[in-house]
């Protein structure tokens, strides 16, 4: 019932939200990225809704729940990695895991006398997670709360931390000194609250930033897109390019309120169907193990409506949704297939009434 390209996406959009499925692939789209060359369309709409969220959030009261990037100053709530940066990295050498072997980042911190600090941080981090995580059971959750240690690297770090605390960080050899100088990377002040970034600390990172800004611009351009407040950064998120900052940690209910308001600004400028459409390109997985058991299933029933078959046979494919979830969609395709033939093995029996024939 197409005829083209635009007309395969509306109708794909609209199965969607026959099955329920268009708000997870609207959040899918917050994820993605766009290549403002291929659509400068959708680059200019987020710069709109990056400066509508601004005065919507002032108006309400709500402007401190996000704490947006200058250029100037070190935001509390981002990682040092991403302080340091202060961009999007492009390159995987330039990713937070790696900045500890990172030769570019190195010759900055070593300039800016920052190395033994950032050694030092990473002493008062190990020794943090090993007393948190010492009973704690593999794969409890405040392993990946925390993200600076794994289950698996644990045992390591409990033998640096023992060996620092008896012989001092200059015994150590060059291959821990290393793990302990990428802790500090993932470290977000606001969140994990150890008191390692005080004001002094704050200053030095950001003149440590732009000595790293220079060095890039001069002898890597495309290792790290940098944020710029009028301008869209196309290695980052299109959420990310909305907020131009992070949710303040701590902020009771941030997290709802910058939701709701973003969806808002998205209709108020006509982006949200922009947005599904990169949702689109959501990679699903292996099998759609990326996806939950429900999504999935909705899927394969999208799937199945798009084609307009003549006949569509359903078996109990509705089981894994709740009890009005699964009337929705059954008065829903009933109602799309217009009098077409549907043939549905009915997990409850009571939705039975709606079809001519049992």
């Amino acid at each position: 019932g197409a005829t083209g390209a635009e007309d395969i996406t509306q109708r794909l959009i609209e199965m969607l939200a026959l099955v329920d499925l268009k708000g997870d692939v609207y959040r899918f789209g917050l994820t993605g990225t766009v290549d403002p060359e291929r659509h400068p369309e959708v680059a200019e709409g987020v710069l709109r809704a990056r400066a509508a969220i601004v005065a919507r959030l002032a108006e309400s009261g709500n402007e401190d729940l996000v704490v947006r990037f200058a250029d100037d100053s070190y935001n509390r709530n981002a990682s040092v990695a991403e302080n340091l940066l202060f961009g999007t990295p492009r390159r995987p050498e330039f990713a937070s895991k790696a900045l500890a072997k990172n030769a570019t980042v190195a010759a900055v911190l070593r300039e800016a006398e920052l190395t033994e600090a950032f050694v030092g941080m990473g002493v008062t981090i190990a020794k943090t997670m090993v007393e948190i995580f010492a009973d704690l059971p593999p794969g409890h959750p405040f392993f990946e709360q925390f993200s600076f240690i794994s289950d698996d690297d644990l045992p390591e770090f409990r033998t640096i931390v023992t060996r620092v605390e008896s012989a001092g960080v200059d015994a150590l050899d060059p291959a821990p000194r290393e793990l302990l100088l990428g802790l500090p990377f993932n470290y977000v002040e606001a969140r994990h609250r150890l008191g390692l970034i005080d004001d002094a600390m704050a200053e030095r990172l950001v003149e440590a930033r732009h000595s790293l800004a220079e060095r890039l611009e001069r002898d890597a351009p495309d290792a790290v897109e940098f944020y710029r407040a009028d301008a869209y950064n196309a290695a980052a998120s299109l959420q990310d390019n909305i907020l131009f900052g992070r949710l303040a940690y701590g902020k009771a209910g941030a997290e709802q309120i910058i939701g709701d308001t973003q969806a808002e600004v998205l209709d108020d400028l006509g982006l949200r169907e922009q947005v599904i459409e990169v949702g689109l390109d959501y990679n699903v997985g292996l099998g759609g193990g990326r996806l939950s058991s429900i999504q999935r299933q909705k899927l394969a029933l999208a799937r199945a409506l798009l084609k307009r078959p003549d006949v569509l046979v359903i078996n109990e494919a509705a089981a894994v949704l709740d009890g009005a979830g699964q009337t929705r969609l059954v008065e829903r395709i009933l109602d799309m297939r217009g009098g077409k033939g549907v043939i549905w093995a009915l997990q409850r029996p009571e939705l039975a009434a709606v079809f001519d024939t049992i």
